[in-house]
């Protein structure tokens, strides 16, 4: 006889099957030769409910901790990505704040080549034109004549036209800047002379002509006597240059130079456009 497998329901001592001497709910019976035999719930229930608990232990902790390995990977990766962004925050924030050279001089011992840039003169940021290939370089320009100029604000101490204009005078008015050389050129470059500048320039020469001494840059002449006296800087339609401390209207103007003379006694300057640069 095959045994044959059923569930027997049996409720509160009603029926009682032989080999069934508790009262059962639910659970698996058998009839064999010996009678029905009932598997015992509570061992394989207990089993199973360790083995789902620890299942979902297993699943739970192997989760979390999966979870919370993301969770850590992604709050280090914020973090980090945090920290390089505000590393580079930091560092453009660093850059900025560099303070601009003071002069010419400085933008040329920085690497800086000849054009416009930026320089700080008493806590203020100011455009100059540098010329960092003429005798050393170094140089500011501080004053520059244009074809048929005119201005009647144009000298040392007055700030007229841009730096990048060609086509218009241009001074650039800093006042107190100090400096211990003058370059005085034509605009080819070709005849350019170095002048030494009077101690005490911005206040011992704003109402008087103050003696230099000059040397040859470019050119044939050695006896520039027109570039012996500078100062009159208060002066607002020239920057004077004279053989004579006096007040004679000579110089650069807004629309070229005027030097009295046409030949080397004034350098070869008179009626060319020019420019005055300090260092």
């Amino acid at each position: 006889m095959e045994p044959l497998n059923r569930y027997v329901f049996v409720a509160c001592c009603l029926v009682v099957f032989a080999g069934c001497t508790e009262v059962e709910s639910e659970r698996p019976c058998r009839l064999t030769a010996d009678g029905w035999v009932c598997q015992d719930m509570g061992t394989d229930t207990g089993a199973n409910n360790v083995n789902n608990a620890n299942n979902a232990n297993n699943d739970m902790g192997g989760s979390n901790n999966a979870n919370n390995s993301n969770n850590a990977n992604n709050s280090n990766g914020s973090n980090n990505s945090n920290n390089a962004n505000n590393s580079n925050s930091n560092n453009a924030n660093n850059t900025n704040n560099t303070p601009a050279p003071a002069s010419c001089a400085a933008v040329r011992d920085g690497g800086g080549a000849t054009g416009t840039h930026t320089i700080s003169f008493n806590n203020n940021d100011v455009q100059v034109h540098c010329d960092n290939d003429t005798a050393g370089g170094g140089w500011m320009l501080v004053g520059r004549s244009a074809p048929n100029g005119t201005s009647n604000s144009f000298g040392w101490r007055n700030r007229t036209g841009s730096v990048d204009d060609m086509n218009t005078p241009y001074s650039l008015g800093l006042v107190d800047f100090p400096f211990t050389e003058m370059l005085v050129t034509n605009a080819a470059g070709d005849r350019a002379y170095i002048v030494t500048a009077p101690n005490n320039f911005w206040a011992d020469c704003q109402t008087a002509g103050c003696g230099t001494a000059v040397s040859v840059e470019a050119g044939m002449c050695n006896n520039i006597t027109m570039l012996n006296f500078t100062g009159y800087n208060g002066d607002t339609d020239r920057f004077f240059f004279r053989d004579l401390a006096d007040t004679a209207t000579q110089g650069l103007y807004p629309g070229g130079f005027d030097m009295f003379y046409d030949d080397c006694q004034g350098g070869e300057l008179t009626g060319a456009q020019g420019s005055i640069l300090i260092r």
